[in-house]
């Protein structure tokens, strides 16, 4: 269960966004609509049993995957058809971590006990399976790639007793899984995006030995970790068309030139952080009155109102359906919000 605790880390620290497309040109972007038919799907499960989905993924959506921690592992694998919400168990004791996919015959999932598995389009199948010289555990908590053999995942190596630990690197090569070769340092990997254009390589982490600075943003070059950011605030990533997106606190950055350029600042709203779109001109976020808010090139405005008790984990985005993954602390009930454009 220490997992769940990693990925609660802040109320905002652990999310991904879907989307695909190449981008156009600024001048030819249109605002994104609001017009939302909003339905709530609750997850359910047997009476008395706990779960805590936090990551989801899809090709579609009517080919959706949310996956987490439960105490059962039939509840860590759920499937949406595109009517109803069902379990997809291993029939192995499994606690993924993360979720990410090329399409919808070939995803791969992390398991919090040192494993990698995948999906062909009909079941999962245990990939490989990887442990690291004087850790018992690697946790993978975020995979994402462009294609076959530039797939990466991050996370972090443990002991059972929490007396050691250290941030990982992993890379997909077409054919197995390695490590990354980096340095260890008492940190833990959060997330992983791969941006299409520029094929660079970003990582967010969380570091406690540091807590007056404890977020932290990374680039990958080969086997070299570059630091381009730390923070006292809350540090996400977002992918718009293949595009990586940099959130700091109320601040959204662009990485260029080799450095952070500041893309839009929502000091003067109640903007809580991420970025989940399909344009600059259309995407969402948080905000602290607990609401799902909306960017349309010129205004950012709540647009769906949650309740306080309420953490939405993560989101994927499509042309016309967007899904907010959320989970209520209070009742441990896991809600996927379904926001649908009006015909």
């Amino acid at each position: 269960m220490r997992t769940i605790i990693f990925f609660c880390f802040s109320i905002l620290s652990f999310f991904i966004v879907n989307s695909c497309g190449d981008s156009p040109v600024e001048t030819q972007i249109e605002p994104g609509r609001r017009d939302y038919e909003w339905t709530e799907d609750t997850i359910k499960v047997r009476k008395n049993d706990q779960m805590f989905l936090s990551r989801i993924w899809g090709s579609s959506p009517n080919d959706i995957w949310a996956v987490g921690s439960a105490d059962t592992y039939l509840n860590t694998i759920w499937h949406y058809d595109g009517y109803l919400w069902k379990p997809d168990a291993i029939s192995k004791s499994i606690t993924p971590a993360s979720i990410w996919g090329l399409n919808k015959n070939n995803l791969w999932l992390g398991n919090t006990n040192s494993s990698f598995w995948k999906f062909d389009g009909n079941k999962w199948n245990e990939f490989s399976s990887h442990s690291l010289n004087g850790f018992d555990a690697v946790i993978n908590q975020s995979i994402h790639g462009v294609k076959e053999n530039e797939t990466y995942a991050v996370g972090f190596a443990d002991k059972f007793d929490d007396s050691k630990l250290t941030r990982i690197v992993m890379k997909y090569d077409g054919v197995k899984w390695n490590f990354v070769d980096i340095p260890q340092l008492a940190e833990r990997f959060i997330e992983v995006a791969v941006e299409k254009s520029t094929n660079n390589v970003f990582i967010n982490a969380e570091r406690n030995s540091t807590p007056l600075k404890p977020s932290y943003k990374y680039i990958l070059k080969g086997n070299e970790l570059i630091e381009i950011a730390s923070s006292s605030e809350t540090i996400t990533l977002g992918i718009i068309q293949d595009r990586v997106y940099h959130v700091i606190g109320k601040k959204i950055y662009k990485y260029n030139n080799n450095q952070l350029e500041l893309f839009k600042d929502f000091s003067s709203t109640n903007y809580a952080g991420r970025i989940w779109g399909r344009s600059e001109k259309d995407f969402f976020g948080l905000n602290w009155d607990f609401e799902i808010v909306h960017y349309n090139g010129s205004e950012l405005k709540g647009i769906y109102q949650v309740d306080y008790n309420a953490f939405i984990s993560n989101a994927v985005i499509f042309p016309k359906d967007v899904f907010f993954l959320c989970h209520y602390f209070n009742t441990g009930i896991n809600i996927v919000l379904h926001g649908k454009l009006k015909e």
